[in-house]
């Protein structure tokens, strides 16, 4: 409650002093401003409508479609280990990095399965795209930690994306194949995906998933997925989850601090049952 007070305080207090800056005694000077805030205004909505047309044009070319069509990258371009299983281990990249660059990890090398990609494989670095192997198997901790990446593609076998896998991470889509079950334990913490959507496969969303995240929007396509204290907590930015009428269970926290959710799901359904036994607003598509 203290801590409630506090931030409403502190916005009271900046409002004031904003409102304050504000005042103008001269009408020259209102005018001139006026003046330059049309030309700001004017300049905001071209900037708008240009980053629109950037968003779609990146929307349409890196589909799952389109990355799935590109060829695998090179096995040389990456330090490989064989494990005790006969299978392969990627450990290091060593291509080359870069806002342009997509990297595809392979299927197979030397003709052995590709399954594990090695914990901070991916950290810290900077890809227009990254399409994980259709043989691995999860995603380590940390493999994503920090990366700058436009979309990533969690490909072909992967059943579990391990804790703190894209922790911090500046990443614009993720989108998932039909085997993931399992999102481990902050693995999206402080990510800045804003939208995402949950697969009907994944059975198990942890404690503090997408806490902190930028998200605006959810989109649960069904099944029987379990969701976690904290899974959304502190997200100040999210505005739907989208829940079909499946057999969904929301544990009592999963929305902690994040006030002005609104979950929009089918009269009738576990999602609004949950919603009205909580306090959160719902509506019914």
């Amino acid at each position: 409650m203290k801590k409630k007070l506090l931030v409403i305080g502190l916005v009271s207090i900046m409002t004031m002093s904003m409102v304050a800056c504000g005042k103008e005694t001269s009408g020259t000077s209102n005018q001139e401003n006026k003046t330059s805030v049309d030309s700001t205004e004017t300049q905001n909505t071209a900037q708008d409508d240009s980053t629109e047309d950037n968003k779609k044009e990146k929307d349409e070319e890196l589909t799952d479609e389109y990355l799935l069509s590109l060829p695998e990258t090179p096995a040389d371009q990456f330090l490989y280990e064989e494990l005790a299983d006969g299978t392969i281990s990627i450990y290091s990249y060593l291509g080359e990095y870069g806002e342009d660059k997509i990297v595809v990890v392979p299927a197979q090398i030397d003709g052995k399965d590709v399954t594990d990609i090695h914990f901070n494989l991916f950290s810290n670095t900077i890809f227009k795209a990254v399409v994980t192997g259709k043989n691995i198997v999860e995603i380590p901790s940390n493999g994503f930690s920090g990366a700058k990446i436009q979309k990533v593609f969690i490909n072909g076998k992967t059943v579990k994306i391990k804790e703190d896998a894209f922790i911090n991470a500046q990443i614009e889509d993720v989108s998932f194949s039909d085997s993931v079950e399992e999102l481990c334990i902050g693995c999206f913490t402080n990510c800045t995906l804003e939208s995402i959507r949950i697969p009907a496969t994944i059975k198990l969303i942890d404690d503090a998933v997408f806490s902190l995240s930028d998200l605006k929007e959810v989109y649960f396509e069904g099944g029987d997925v379990m969701v976690c204290d904290l899974a959304f907590g502190s997200c100040k930015n999210l505005e739907k989850v989208y829940v079909p009428d499946c057999g969904i269970t929301f544990e009592e926290e999963v929305f902690y601090l994040t006030d002005n959710v609104t979950i929009v799901t089918p009269a009738g359904s576990k999602a609004e049952e949950y919603a009205k036994a909580n306090g959160i607003k719902v509506e019914n598509d």
